[in-house]
């Protein structure tokens, strides 16, 4: 019985070697799919919480003729392409009547839930819209507007800034998009000329359709990881393939 026992199979170096790439592959590939195959976490843009106002934001007590009242939440009105074209005809109507005690100003984004830089510009617009109650901060989401609205503004990208006011009709350049438009709203508001008024819109607001906010914002970093992850996985495969016929041809 002694000798039967020491004839039982015990693996061989050489065999370990033959299967330990197989098994490392397949592990592998298996944690690739995995990764591949989970759904990516939502992430909740945050509500604005600074309740700045202009006269606290730029030190100077005259330019408070932007405020209305403290603000209760953000106050962006996010709506649909039909409603944004309403909205940049009414002021631009309200603007060339010459009304100087009811200027209408508005600023209109265009951004998108799966960019990255709109989420961080959407989050400094709502804080905007709490500083200057006096001025319209229209948003939209660029999956609700057409491609005729794209080009009409020449939207290339997102995100993108319309400014209308009585200065005239702006759209901001460049990467620092956001610095622009803070730089834009402190020289509109020390304007002895412009006096920009939310009751310019009072008319028009009740016809707008105004959506929810945004709350769900897709990472560009985990597409690219998944599209990534994909590469890695079919080049894995290709490899493979060939080690694995070798593999089973040598076990016959």
């Amino acid at each position: 019985g002694h000798r039967y026992q020491n004839l039982e199979w015990q693996p061989t170096m050489a065999t370990m070697r033959r299967r330990s790439p197989l098994s490392l592959l397949s592990v592998f590939i298996i944690v690739s799919l995995l990764l591949l195959l989970l759904p990516p976490l939502p992430d909740t843009l945050s509500s604005a919480s600074s309740h700045l106002t202009f006269a606290s934001a730029l030190g100077i007590g005259t330019k408070t003729r932007l405020l209305k009242k403290k603000p209760q939440g953000p106050l962006v009105w996010n709506t649909e392409e039909n409603s944004v074209k309403l909205l940049l005809k009414h002021t631009q109507n309200v603007t060339a009547a010459g009304d100087s005690s009811k200027h209408s100003c508005l600023v209109f984004l265009l951004y998108s839930t799966d960019c990255p830089f709109s989420k961080d510009f959407y989050h400094d617009f709502e804080q905007l819209s709490q500083e200057y109650l006096s001025v319209a901060f229209v948003a939209m989401e660029k999956s609700l507007s057409s491609l005729n609205f794209l080009m009409q503004f020449g939207f290339q990208a997102v995100p993108q800034v319309l400014i209308y006011s009585p200065v005239g009709k702006e759209k901001l350049r460049g990467s620092e998009k956001q610095a622009s438009l803070h730089d834009y709203l402190k020289k509109l508001a020390i304007n002895p000329n412009v006096s920009c008024s939310i009751d310019a819109f009072d008319e028009v607001f009740p016809k707008i359709e105004r959506k929810a906010r945004p709350t769900e914002w897709k990472d560009g970093s985990q597409e690219l990881t998944k599209i990534t992850w994909v590469a890695v996985a079919i080049l894995s495969i290709l490899y493979a393939l060939p080690k694995l016929y070798t593999i089973s041809t040598a076990n016959k």
